[in-house]
Formats: structure tokens, sequence, C-alpha cells
């Protein structure tokens, strides 16, 4: 049992409160943590025993959490029962939000306002206020991302339409790999993204069925090329009359440019659009519109280019969702990718 200052005893906190999901704790009137219960301490403190601690060492101490210690040194100085989201760095430097609310012990036997204790509810919010903020960054990419292409494909129609001196196709792969990287550095430095929320970072748990599936799905997409290659001769359908190789200077250089694009189209767009879209089958739908927005980035290539960049695109994205980094798409981006442009452009 803990001293007649608590609010309740202890034994009454660990019934009522120890099967919550949120966090609750009690404050004695000298300041000390009397009681929290286990959600609470995976909260804050992991495996840390903070009871008959002080409360304003253990949470008042740190001047980053400037807003959280002023609205709990307010509520204590003026016997405040009030409620608000806070933020509050974790000893690690991880910083969460909570839902705080205090409820003051109510003393009968005195007529003043003194401090006589609290009671202390934590709600976990960090992950709807990531969500929240996730929304907003990617808004901010997607308009910046818009204008970027809408620049694009305005010096394209200038060059060739209106200079009549279109610009080689190196030009607007030069162009798109700008843009992949000024894309980047917003990324980086003006929103709350990490590298694994961009693909960037290896799914350690699945990365063996991820090399099986991206060379499954390589295999069968190659053999579908080499079988419209021959169609295509078969029927005298227009193309090549001829295969070209490539060389392992150009084979290098499309394996970087791959990697340019499938950041952009997977790791940028098509998360932005998934955090955008807080719609049913918003994954599916994302997948499209990056494919749409993909394929109009190939309008200098050619109708036909276009139509293999889409569907191309389509599969790369469900690969994606499924694999949940880049590397995998951009082997087969780059695998399929060079023997379309080997047999067909």
């Amino acid at each position: 049992m803990i001293s007649h200052a608590a609010i309740i005893s202890e034994e009454d906190a660990g019934r009522i409160f120890n099967n919550m999901s949120d966090g609750v704790m009690i404050v004695d009137r000298n300041m000390r943590v009397v009681y929290y219960n286990q959600a609470c301490r995976k909260l804050f403190f992991k495996k840390d025993d903070i009871r008959n601690a002080d409360f304003r060492e253990a949470f008042l101490s740190d001047p980053d959490n400037k807003e959280f210690n002023e609205f709990f040194n307010s509520a204590v100085e003026h016997h405040l029962n009030t409620k608000k989201t806070v933020s509050f760095h974790l000893p690690n430097r991880e910083k969460i939000h909570v839902i705080a609310e205090i409820s003051m012990k109510e003393d009968n036997d005195n007529d003043s306002y003194d401090f006589d204790g609290m009671l202390i509810m934590f709600e976990d919010v960090t992950e709807h206020y990531r969500l929240k903020t996730m929304v907003h960054d990617s808004s901010n990419i997607f308009f910046v991302l818009v204008s970027f292409i809408a620049v694009y494909l305005s010096i394209w129609c200038l060059t060739k339409f209106t200079l009549k001196a279109p610009l080689t196709n190196r030009h607007y792969t030069l162009m798109i790999e700008g843009i992949t990287f000024l894309l980047f550095l917003e990324v980086l430095f003006a929103t709350s993204f990490k590298f694994g929320d961009i693909g960037l970072i290896v799914n350690r748990f699945r990365w063996k069925r991820n090399v099986i599936e991206t060379v499954t799905f390589g295999a069968v997409a190659c053999a579908l090329l080499l079988i419209l290659r021959v169609l295509q001769i078969k029927l005298g359908l227009p193309g090549k009359s001829y295969f070209i190789g490539g060389s392992w200077k150009g084979c290098i250089k499309y394996l970087i440019t791959c990697a340019f694009q499938e950041f952009l189209a997977r790791g940028v767009i098509q998360t932005s659009v998934k955090y955008i879209l807080q719609i049913p089958r918003q994954r599916g739908i994302s997948i499209i519109i990056t494919s749409f927005l993909f394929m109009m980035m190939h309008i200098p290539f050619g109708f036909p280019f276009m139509l293999g960049a889409f569907a191309l695109s389509l599969v790369l994205g469900l690969l994606y969702e499924n694999q949940q980094d880049l590397y995998g798409c951009v082997l087969l981006h780059w695998g399929v990718g060079y023997l379309g442009m080997c047999l067909f452009f």
C-alpha cells in the first residue's frame, strides 16, 4: 500500500489500470511517481523503474521538451485539470507525441488550492501524428514533382515544335535524373521521410524471397519480349531490322539511370500518392497514377516507348508494394528495359 497522499492505492490502481492500452501514472503531493501501469512503462521507460523517483527529474529536466515542461509546470502551479497533445524526447532521443490528460487530486479537508497529487493519462498518438506529417510532406513533394514534370514537358514542346531543334534522348534522360536528384534533396532535408519510407533500406526480413521474385518476374518478362519480337518479325510489322546488343559501358549507364528512375517513380511518386490518397484500394490506385506519370515523362521517346514504360511501371509498382524496397525494382527495370530497347527501340 502506498502513502496516504496518493490518489488511490497501488493495489486498486493495478487492478484498474494494468490492462489499459493508455499509459497511466500517479504522482503524489511531493511530486514522487508512486504508480504507473505497463503501458506507461513501455511508452517512456522500457525496462527502467522510476517508482518513487521525482517526477520533475524524470520528466521535466530535459530543456528540449519545452512544450511538455511548460504544460506540466502550468498544471501543477495553477492546480489545473487539463489536456493537451505534446511531444516528448525519450532518453535515446526518439521523439514521441502523446495526448496528456491531467486530473488533480481533490482534497476535501483543505480549502486551499495547494498541489496535492495528480493522475496522468497518456495516449500515444505518435503514429497518427507521423502519418499526418507524412501526408503533408507527400502533398508538398507531389506539388514540386508535378511542377517539374510541367517544366520538363514544356521544354520538350519548345525545342521540338517551336524551335524545331529537339534535344536528344540523352538530354531528356539527364533532365529526368536532375529532377530525381532535386527531389531526393527535398525528401532528405525538407520532409520527415526516413530512408526506409522511400525504399532505400533493404528489407532484410524477406530479401531471399525478393531475389526469387525479381528473377522470376524478370525471366517471364524477358521471355514475353522475345516472343513479341518473334511475332513482330513473323507478321512483318514495322520495327528494327537488326539487334543492338549495346555495350558494357551503355549497360552500366542504364543501370544508373534505372536506379534514378525507380527512386523517382516508386520511392517518391508512388509513396507520396499512396499517403495522399486516404481512400480504399489506395495502393492499386497509386500504382496506376504513378504509371501514368512515368509514361508522361517518356513522351519525348515516342508513343510505343510510352506504352512499354507504362506496362513495365505497373509490374514494378506491384513488385515494390510486395517487396518494400527499391532494389528488386531497379534490377528488373534494368534487365527488362535494356532488353526491350535492344529489341524494339
